[in-house]
Parts: C-alpha cells; sequence; structure tokens
C-alpha cells in the first residue's frame, strides 16, 4: 500500500468528503470554477493529479467498476474509443458498490433512468487505489488520470434503460 504524504492525504480527503468536495476538484480541472476556494483546490487537483506520475499503480491489476446515471442519450457500439470524462475519474474494486452508486445518485430520477456500469478489464495506465486514506473505505475507490481513453469490447443491454460496457485501456 502507498505512504502518501500528509498534503497527499488532505487532497484525498476532501475527493472522498461527504460535503461532494470533488465537484469542486473537477471543476477546477475542466477550468470552469471561478469560487472563492480556487486557490485551495487547485493545489489538493495537483496533488491529486501527481499521484500518478509519483506513484507506481497499486490495484493489483484488478477489474473495475463505475457506476454512473447518464443525462445524454449516448450509443455506444464495440470498438468505440471513449474518454468517460475529462477530470479524475473514480472507479471501484466492487461491482455491487457501483451498481448502488448509480442506485443512489442525485441524479437518479425514477427506475428508468438511463444508468451505466464501466467494467475495466485491461489497463495500461497507472491506477491509485485510495481506499486507505478514504473517508469511506468501504468505497474500495481508486482513482483514474485524467484524459484516458478506453476501446468498448462488449456491450450489453438490460431492462430500465441499463447498459454495461465492457473496456479496455486503449
Amino acid at each position: 500500500m502507498i505512504k502518501f504524504t500528509y498534503d497527499e492525504v488532505k487532497a484525498i480527503k476532501s475527493w472522498t468528503s461527504p460535503q461532494k468536495e470533488y465537484r469542486i476538484i473537477k471543476s477546477i480541472l475542466n477550468n470552469s470554477y471561478e469560487g472563492a476556494l480556487k486557490e485551495v483546490y487547485s493545489k489538493k487537483a495537483n496533488l491529486l493529479i501527481g499521484l500518478f506520475s509519483k506513484y507506481e499503480d497499486n490495484t493489483n491489476n484488478e477489474i473495475l467498476y463505475r457506476g454512473d446515471v447518464l443525462e445524454n442519450n449516448m450509443k455506444y457500439k464495440i470498438g468505440d474509443i471513449i474518454n468517460i470524462e475529462h477530470s479524475i475519474l473514480s472507479f471501484t474494486l466492487s461491482k455491487k458498490i457501483a451498481i448502488d452508486s448509480y442506485k443512489r445518485s442525485d441524479k437518479m430520477v425514477n427506475k428508468n433512468t438511463p444508468s451505466i456500469l464501466y467494467i475495466i478489464e485491461n489497463r495500461k495506465s497507472t491506477f491509485i487505489n485510495i481506499m486507505i486514506d478514504s473517508h469511506y473505505k468501504i468505497e474500495q475507490e481508486v482513482l483514474c488520470n485524467i484524459g484516458i481513453k478506453f476501446t468498448i469490447k462488449r456491450i450489453e443491454q438490460y431492462y430500465n434503460n441499463h447498459t454495461r460496457l465492457y473496456l479496455d485501456e486503449f
């Protein structure tokens, strides 16, 4: 397990905070935050980005999961290359936790709200397991760096507008 510095742990605690500070960090990384705390959160964002060049992958190449609510009607095809989001992303080592995350999301309007489960099977980049320093250790959270692209290997469609995408890093 990685022994993060004091400041890195503070940044991880912000990312995983119950106050959803990750939203501010994401908006800083997307250059869309102009709030009063920009300097404070910019430092945290830079510390989190720095983890990927400072440390080696500590996930033992395990399969990773990410659940989300789809806010647009994306149509995917096998072979498509996608960038899930232009920010740091959170994944989990637990399929159940990923599924629970979109089911409990404040974006889930009703049982027919489109949802997706991303399943990353093969990776090349550094992914950082932050579970030990997270506010929510049970989430088994793993961070993914900005700009990583994935190839869609398999698509499964389910009832209630649910999709599973099986991905390999491009």
